[in-house]
């Protein structure tokens, strides 16, 4: 999986052409939405039973449980170390009586964590908004650099800036530069950050030049 962000590569497409034993450029819409399920939900240890009415509740396609058990073992033959990450964090979380002490790449804690998908899903995203709160600490420090611009809400892990339209490019970069060094000082470097950003006349994002 690393070694599939750091060349750049398609994820979902990759997963799909791995789980349905095709080339990548065979792939279809279909298939790789449904392996855009996969990643996202076996990602964080779900079992068969729940991927299953995942990918029906995303995608509209109704699995037999034998193939969502084939795809979940498939996943993790293709991603052996998160297998092995899965498989650690299961034993860890046994030996210390059903309860586990989790953190992020940045350190921070969770106490007490019982459930396998929540010992799974913590440090990852935990770690995502260790990055966006570094990133928002960064923007404020480095706010000088367009002191017309403005800061105005966080949702999740977008950010919502405003400036005068003539600085929306300066803005922009602005945004995007410390957004990825932050993210990029969370991982280590380990893969490429990517931030898109959207230019707009408002948050709908109509375009500049409407």
């Amino acid at each position: 999986m690393l070694e599939a962000f750091q060349a750049g590569a398609d994820l979902h497409q990759l997963t799909a052409s791995r789980v349905f034993g095709c080339d990548v450029t065979a792939v279809t819409l279909e298939q790789r939405q449904l392996a855009k399920s996969l990643n996202f939900g076996l990602l964080y240890g779900m079992g068969p039973a729940r991927l299953q009415a995942q990918i029906l509740k995303e995608t509209g396609q109704l699995l037999r449980l034998d193939e969502a058990k084939a795809y979940k073992q498939e996943f993790l033959a293709t991603y052996r170390g998160l297998a092995h990450w899965h498989a650690r964090t299961n034993r860890e979380r046994a030996w210390h009586g059903g309860q586990l002490e989790t953190r992020t790449l940045a350190g921070r804690r969770r106490l007490a964590v019982s459930r396998s998908t929540e010992s799974l899903n913590s440090p990852v995203q935990g770690s995502g908004a260790d990055g966006f709160k570094a990133a928002m600490g960064r923007l404020f420090t480095h706010r000088a650099e367009v002191p017309d611009a403005r800061l105005i809400i966080a949702v999740h892990d977008e950010l919502v800036a405003e400036c005068p339209i003539d600085q929306a490019d300066a803005t922009a970069a602005w945004v995007r530069r410390h957004m990825q060094a932050a993210m990029e000082e969370i991982v280590n470097h380990a893969v490429p950050i990517g931030v898109e950003i959207t230019l707009g006349r408002d948050w709908a994002g109509t375009p500049l030049e409407a």
